[in-house]
């Protein structure tokens, strides 16, 4: 039955609305003043503006109507309550608080004896950390996933902050709670009990609202124990993420945040440079995500890698690349570049977005194969001009990259391969691109886009991705002694070494599956389970020293010794006397006079090796 509403019979003893954006705290808030309130409460959550709370909230997202004739509620026939609250979560102030709510409100909620727009307001960095821990397990209004969704959700809670310090007021009577103080101090829910015209108590307080799931973070562990929960510093587990710190890098975020909650503690490293002088580039697919995170570890902890890292992500979910951007490291989703008919795997070909323009943000790159165990200190390899490789073990030149062309073939490939061996040098060295050291000097807005089109005009008749950097950039490439991109095949067929006596900066696993040290059976899969593991401990704020350092003399020794082995496995091979001393005997030039002046010994003993590769201080 309906009541007539006359001046001083009211249908609700209070009515709250309450207004917050998702994850700011409206449910424990919401909990708690329930706490104060003995008699018939209706909770309408998640409802729509400008329509009925009635006819637009989400039973399943935590209303609360048991005691009631919904039915008859949604058609005005409105109980006497003595509390009913209906909450907004990511709507728009202005959409919430318009002239036809405020005409219909009556009629939809029914009279209220006291009314009050609870507007919450909880500090940015905490707020948007809960939203990205719940991003993919808990849909948001307004996701939390990219830079440009980190701009929209900035600009939200800034007109949330406007109407909270009264520069805005859509609210007629608002009512502003401090999520940050709320918990955090007894004698501010004091205040707002009292404000309220309530009873204070604090049953309520302790318990964890057992809906959206509870806590973004601890779910419903704390229920009862709140006081536990580390809702003030979520922000510390996000901050290197980069979808977070575009969030939270507005300059007027950070001034009404600090008006209203004061200064963070810590919170100023948001906004200390973003970028690092370099950055340590990985590439991998849904199949190689422990390998990616194996090779971060390894460059962190036992290469004391003092840049940034970016992942390039082949078709990687975005659920699974969230643990990467927790971290810090920096993602870029790759598109395929070429066809399915492209004769070189689209996946190996992202490796082409380093050299992008935005990757000019950094001085310097490092790219790293997934399959490869940092040993020692990469320090040296993030300050290098131009473009720098290693050469091939096989001592093969650029004409080895090249598709033989060999029976019937299309006159057009013939003619692509005859201008390609009149315009460069294909007697040039070749080299494996599972280590690229570069400058970003080298970079134009250009350079991607050119590149891109020399592979699409070439490929169908160069064999590789290394064939095509070969020759785009050969004028400036630059080689790197063979420590830091060690062949762990051809070190074992072309040098005879066993494969646990294999040293090197960068130990990288090319080839046979049987070799990867992934495999349990592998002799490194030890340090690379390590590493794995490790990655859970990453914390890039934190540098550490390199687990080894190779000083130039001995990167080159080795470099050298290398060299010689290599020889004289090909000489033991050929079985011939005199190829001997055509080996050592071949020619003189920088190299004799280095080894002079660093062991007169062993110059004696080789009077001479291969020219030195060049590597820049």
């Amino acid at each position: 039955m309906k009541i007539k509403e006359k001046r001083g019979n009211y249908i609700n003893e209070y009515e709250f609305r309450v207004i917050g954006m998702q994850r700011t705290g409206n449910h424990p808030i919401i909990n708690w003043l329930l706490g104060h309130f003995k008699g018939k409460i209706c909770i309408l959550n998640h409802v729509s503006p400008n329509k009925n709370p009635f006819l637009s909230h989400s039973i399943k997202q935590g209303s609360n109507t048991s005691a009631l004739n919904i039915e008859k509620e949604k058609s005005g026939l409105h109980e006497k309550k003595q509390c009913i609250v209906y909450n907004y979560e990511d709507e728009k102030i202005s959409e919430i608080a318009t002239k036809k709510f405020e005409k219909n409100r009556d009629s939809w909620i029914g009279s209220s004896k006291k009314k009050f727009d609870l507007l919450i307001l909880r500090d940015p960095y905490n707020l948007f950390a809960s939203r990205l821990k719940r991003e993919y397990t808990t849909q948001n209004k307004i996701p939390l996933r990219t830079k440009k969704d980190a701009r929209k959700i900035s600009s939200l809670w800034k007109s949330y902050a406007k109407e909270f310090i009264g520069k805005t007021n859509y609210l007629k009577n608002k009512f502003v709670i401090n999520y940050n103080l709320w918990y955090s101090s007894k004698t501010y829910r004091k205040k707002i009990s009292k404000s309220l015209g309530l009873e204070f108590t604090d049953k309520n307080f302790k318990q964890v609202p057992n809906i959206g799931n509870g806590s973004s973070f601890d779910g419903l562990k704390f229920n009862n124990h709140t006081e536990k929960m580390k809702v003030l510093q979520r922000w510390k587990t996000y901050k290197h993420h980069e979808v977070f710190r575009e969030a939270v890098k507005d300059v007027k975020l950070i001034k009404l945040s600090e008006k209203i909650f004061g200064k963070i503690n810590g919170t100023e490293i948001l906004s200390k440079k973003y970028y690092r002088d370099s950055v340590l580039v990985t590439l991998a697919d849904i199949k190689n995500i422990d390998q990616a995170k194996q090779l971060f570890a390894g460059a962190h902890f036992s290469g004391g890698w003092k840049g940034d890292y970016l992942l390039l992500s082949y078709k990687i979910p975005e659920k699974e690349l969230e643990e990467f951007r927790k971290k810090g490291i920096y993602i870029k989703n790759c598109k395929p570049l070429f066809g399915l008919k492209s004769p070189h795997p689209n996946i190996v070909s992202s490796k082409l977005y380093i050299f992008k323009e935005n990757m000019k943000r950094w001085k310097n790159v490092l790219f790293l194969d997934s399959d490869i165990l940092v040993k020692a200190d990469l320090d040296k390899l993030s300050k290098v001009h131009d473009f720098n490789v290693v050469s091939s073990y096989q001592d093969r030149n650029l004409n080895h990259k090249m598709v033989k062309l060999v029976g019937r073939v299309e006159k057009n490939e013939r003619n692509l391969q005859k201008e390609i061996a009149s315009n460069y040098d294909l007697e040039k060295r070749g080299f494996n691109a599972g280590v690229i050291a570069l400058s970003t000097n080298i970079i134009n807005k250009n350079t991607f886009k050119d590149i891109i089109a020399f592979q699409k005009k070439y490929g169908s008749v160069i064999k590789t991705e290394e064939g095509v950097l070969g020759l785009y950039f050969q004028k400036i490439t630059h080689y790197l002694p063979k420590p830091y991109n060690m062949h762990i095949p051809s070190a074992i067929e072309d040098m005879g070494l066993k494969i646990g006596k294999i040293k090197g900066i960068n130990l990288h696993f090319v080839g046979s599956p049987e070799i990867k040290p992934w495999k349990p059976k592998s002799l490194h899969h030890k340090q690379w389970k390590n590493n794995l593991k490790k990655f859970n401990k990453l914390d890039i704020d934190k540098l550490h020293k390199p687990a080894d350092r190779w000083s130039v003399i001995k990167t080159y020794y080795y470099h050298i010794y290398l060299s010689i082995r290599k020889r004289l496995v090909m000489i033991k091979k050929i079985n011939t006397q005199p190829i001997i001393y055509y080996f050592l005997d071949r020619q003189a030039g920088q190299i004799g006079i280095i080894i002079k002046k660093m062991s007169p010994l062993l110059y004696s003993k080789l009077r001479l090796i291969n020219p030195l590769p060049n590597i820049h201080p």
